[in-house]
């Protein structure tokens, strides 16, 4: 066993209590198959279970419970607590990057590292790598790594709610567990060491390149411009000639004094019609520079 998952939820009224096991498949089926706030009905009685309502009535054949495989965690590790909704946003912002059925087994999985404070989840196949983190409320003194397998990943990204909910983190030698009020999730862990994906990213003094914006626009407008020109000669209309020379003025505005671009941002309305022209106008650049 690898994965195990416990949801558990209130009921109206309980005549027995009692547990047993059935088909997931079929379960899955029939739920899927209810309208939404459908009242449903248990009834246990000599080795089958009887799922009722107003519309309908299905039986299903049941095993016992005891013979029912549970993954048991014996060892305790590193417990935190976290935003239901920022460590799903974590597993999803690198959970791609994971390889899958690599050689490097190790790789199969999504690094789950705990450092000064900070969760880091890392996943890379050897090609890519995608990194996220995020600062914890609960400050931990102890550093912690462990690679979680991909299937316990993908898993626990569809289980985890978009809400303000916290969930209980476990992070053990062998196994993590991640619990809320309506959940439990173990997964067992990837035994290896992750590569020291710290390496990947350059070191050293920073070089930034920085654009003015007044650039971008300068090449917005002249776009622009070709794009009405090539309107204008294929209508031949008058309207759009003296809206190709409105737009050259701005293009001779926007290269002498670099104003061009406050003047159209202070007109909300044209710069939608800016932007389609402008890229008519890359598209017929595009297709002369084909053509020669």
């Amino acid at each position: 066993l690898e994965i195990q998952v416990k949801i558990n939820t209130k009921v109206k009224k309980v005549t027995a209590e009692g547990e047993t096991t059935v088909s997931a498949r079929k379960m899955s089926e029939l739920c899927r198959s209810l309208p939404d706030n459908e009242k449903l009905e248990f009834t246990l009685e000599e080795g089958k279970l009887t799922v009722s309502s107003k519309n309908f009535h299905a039986d299903f054949a049941t095993l016992s419970s005891d013979d029912f495989p549970t993954l048991e965690i014996s060892d305790k590790g590193e417990t935190i607590e976290i935003n239901s909704s920022l460590l799903k946003k974590l597993l999803v912002k690198t959970n791609f990057c994971m390889a899958s059925q690599d050689v490097r087994y190790y790789l199969n999985g999504l690094l789950l590292e705990i450092k000064d404070s900070t969760l880091t989840a890392v996943a890379t196949d050897g090609h890519r790598l995608a990194l996220s983190s995020s600062k914890l409320s609960n400050s931990t003194n102890n550093n912690v790594r462990l690679i979680i397998p991909r299937k316990a990943v993908l898993e626990l990204s569809k289980s985890l709610n978009h809400s303000d909910e916290e969930v209980q983190v476990i992070l053990a030698q062998s196994s993590i567990e991640v619990k809320n009020s309506s959940m439990q999730f173990t997964s067992k862990l990837v035994d290896g060491k992750f590569p020291d994906y710290e390496k990947v990213f350059p070191k050293g003094e920073s070089n930034p390149l920085k654009i003015s914006l007044a650039f971008g626009w300068w090449l917005v407008i002249i776009l622009a411009t070709v794009g009405t020109y090539a309107i204008a000669v294929r209508r031949s209309g008058i309207g759009w000639i003296f809206i190709t020379y409105v737009f050259l003025i701005f293009a001779f505005l926007a290269m002498f004094s670099g104003n061009a671009g406050t003047l159209i941002r202070q007109r909300d309305m044209a710069t939608p019609l800016l932007l389609i022209l402008a890229a008519i106008g890359a598209v017929k650049c595009i297709r002369l520079f084909r053509i020669r």
